[in-house]
């Protein structure tokens, strides 16, 4: 199961030419992420998946076909540890520091999407803000328009 999860990133994340923009992998690389903060609790649910799919959709401006797909390997992942390195270093390489920060806040929204933050989600999108050199001031920044928008 993990090998297919890995076959299709390879796929949809190396790029096939050098003068390929890195636009689509970006976002799904962005997805990736998102997914991997609703597994974190070990419980993954309807409206963690909800909002990874509307964001995908609407702000990382996937196909209904590419979110579908990538949302079913993801549920077929099993327990096993993934490296985070093939997403985080290629967001670094091309977002600039408001579409971190963006990325971010949209990790906080799917950890809160079901009402709390568990400890293993707080800790993975803290492992993200660190890879992507995010400074601690935005880490706790993101995490506070999320709850406000939540409450909202």
């Amino acid at each position: 199961m993990l090998s297919q999860i890995k076959r299709f990133f390879e796929q949809h994340l190396e790029p096939r030419t050098s003068a390929e923009p890195p636009q689509h992998r970006l976002q799904l690389a962005a997805c990736a992420l998102m997914l991997e903060v609703a597994r974190m609790d070990q419980s993954v649910s309807e409206d963690e998946l909800k909002v990874v799919a509307d964001s995908a959709r609407q702000l990382l401006q996937l196909s209904q076909e590419e979110v579908d797909e990538i949302m079913a390997l993801a549920g077929q992942e099993a327990k096993e540890a993934t490296s985070l390195y093939q997403f985080t270093n290629l967001i670094h390489e091309h977002y600039d520091a408001q579409q971190k920060f963006q990325l971010l806040r949209l990790m906080w929204d799917v950890a809160l999407a079901d009402g709390r933050i568990a400890a293993l989600e707080e800790h993975m999108i803290r492992r993200v803000a660190d890879l992507l050199y995010i400074p601690h001031v935005q880490f706790v920044q993101a995490r506070h328009l999320a709850e406000e928008a939540r409450k909202a």
